[in-house]
């Protein structure tokens, strides 16, 4: 007597951890199956969507460079921040990890986040509310809603994390990506600046405004900037 043995899904339900959810819905359908509904997208990927003008989900290093552009940053700056944040977060983010990407390309439906960070992302994405709160409650000593630029050193200084340089240095870059693209003339960085610097809002107010003043939209990116696109 022999027996035959059916090929198994990789876990009971048949849910694939190596999948993304698109991936899955793509699966049922071919079974079908009906897909499941659309999951509510995470505060994280909310953040990143600016810098995906035609909303593919796909973030290339042009996307960053142009998105720092129209944010307002000089041009040295938007050179590099296309080179320090893809090189490092492309590969992690790859449908096929741990095969690399030779054009390091984002996908926003699989970003994960660094460490020695503020903790108002959560490990899914999500924002948590109680440690948003926290960053003031432990560094703002001038104004309880706002953060001075000395604030915003120690905030970096005390989320190190021993072992992290990775983590530290990305901190240290965002907070000062963060510093030149709000730059307040009192020298104060209010609470509700940094909320909607977490969900993205505040980058498609800067990138209007930056707009008004004359500054170049490049192809591709009127919808971003007039803040029409839809998200």
């Amino acid at each position: 007597m022999t027996y035959q043995l059916l090929p198994l899904d990789p876990t009971p339900g048949g849910f694939d951890p190596s999948k993304s959810p698109s991936e899955l819905n793509e699966v049922k359908a071919s079974k079908g199956d009906a897909p499941a509904p659309p999951r509510e997208r995470t505060v994280l990927e909310k953040h990143c969507d600016f810098f995906d003008p035609d909303g593919d989900g796909v973030i290339w290093p042009w996307d960053t460079f142009f998105g720092f552009w129209v944010l307002g940053y000089a041009l040295p700056i938007c050179i590099f921040a296309a080179f320090a944040i893809h090189i490092p977060f492309s590969w992690p983010t790859q449908p096929h990890f741990p095969i690399p990407d030779l054009f390091w390309r984002i996908y926003i439906d699989r970003l994960i986040k660094h460490g020695s960070d503020t903790g108002a992302y959560d490990h899914e994405g999500g924002f948590d509310q109680v440690a948003f709160d926290k960053i003031f409650k432990r560094n703002a000593k001038t104004r309880p809603d706002a953060l001075t630029g000395r604030e915003l050193f120690d905030l970096v200084r005390r989320n190190r994390v021993m072992y992290d340089p990775f983590g530290c240095s990305a901190a240290a870059f965002e907070w000062l990506a963060v510093y030149l693209l709000l730059w307040p003339a009192d020298n104060l960085f209010r609470k509700d600046d940094i909320k909607k610097l977490y969900d993205g809002r505040l980058f498609y107010e800067v990138a209007y405004m930056q707009k008004q003043k004359g500054r170049f939209t490049p192809p591709g990116w009127h919808a971003t900037v007039m803040g029409t696109k839809k998200r």
